[in-house]
C-alpha cells in the first residue's frame, strides 16, 4: 500500500533546527549543508526576517525607561518561585523524618531481634538519649552532605543552562518586539 510522503519534520531536522536557533547559525550545521528541506526552511527564516526588517518604521522610539524592569517584574511574579523558607522547611521536614524513621528501625531492631522466651529488658532514659542523639546526628550528617551536592547539580544542571538559553532568546525577541513595534515618542 502506497501512501502519500510524509509532510512531518523528521526529527534529525527538528534537532538541527533547534541547535540553529540556540546560536549556531545553520552555516555551522553540517546537517543543514545536505538537506534540501533545512536549507528551504532556513531561505524561508531568513525571507521572514528580511520582510520584517523591511516593514518596521525607519525612527524606532526608545521604550520607556523602567520597560524592562516591569517587563522582569510581571515574569518573576507570573512563575512564582519558591521561595528560601520553604526550602528549608522542606530540608528540615526531610531531617525530621530521617530521623524518625533511623528511631523507628533502630527501635524495631532492638525488639524484633530479641528472643520471645527472654523477658524484654527495658530501655533506659539513657539509652533513649543515645538513640535520639545518634540520629540527629545521621540526620545532620545527611544533610550537610546531601544540600552541598544538590545545590552543585542545581546549577551544573543542563536544564539550568537551557533555561538561561530560553531567557535569552526571550529576551532578544523583546528587544526586538520594544524596537520595532513601540509606538514613537512625540
Amino acid at each position: 500500500m502506497n501512501s502519500a510522503p510524509s509532510t512531518a519534520v523528521r526529527f534529525a531536522c527538528r534537532v538541527a533546527r533547534y541547535r540553529c536557533a540556540l546560536g549556531a547559525g545553520p552555516a555551522a550545521s553540517a546537517h543543514v549543508a545536505g538537506c534540501p528541506a533545512c536549507q528551504r526552511h532556513f531561505q524561508a527564516v531568513a525571507a521572514l526576517d528580511l520582510g520584517l526588517r523591511r516593514s518596521a518604521p525607519a525612527a524606532r522610539p526608545a521604550p520607556a525607561a523602567d520597560f524592562e524592569v516591569r517587563l522582569l517584574r510581571s515574569v518573576c511574579a507570573a512563575r512564582a518561585p519558591a521561595s528560601a523558607r520553604a526550602a528549608a522547611g522542606q530540608r528540615a521536614w526531610l531531617g525530621a523524618a530521617t530521623a524518625a524513621a533511623f528511631a523507628g528501625a533502630l527501635g524495631l531492631a532492638v525488639f524484633a531481634g530479641r528472643p520471645a522466651a527472654a523477658p524484654a529488658a527495658r530501655i533506659t532514659p539513657a539509652e533513649t538519649v543515645a538513640m535520639a542523639a545518634a540520629a540527629q546526628e545521621f540526620s545532620s550528617r545527611l544533610v550537610a552532605a546531601g544540600i552541598p551536592r544538590a545545590a552543585a547539580a542545581v546549577t551544573d544542571n543542563p536544564l539550568q543552562h537551557e533555561f538561561g538559553a530560553v531567557y535569552a532568546d526571550l529576551r532578544s525577541a523583546v528587544d526586538f518586539l520594544a524596537l520595532n513595534f513601540l509606538p514613537q515618542s512625540g
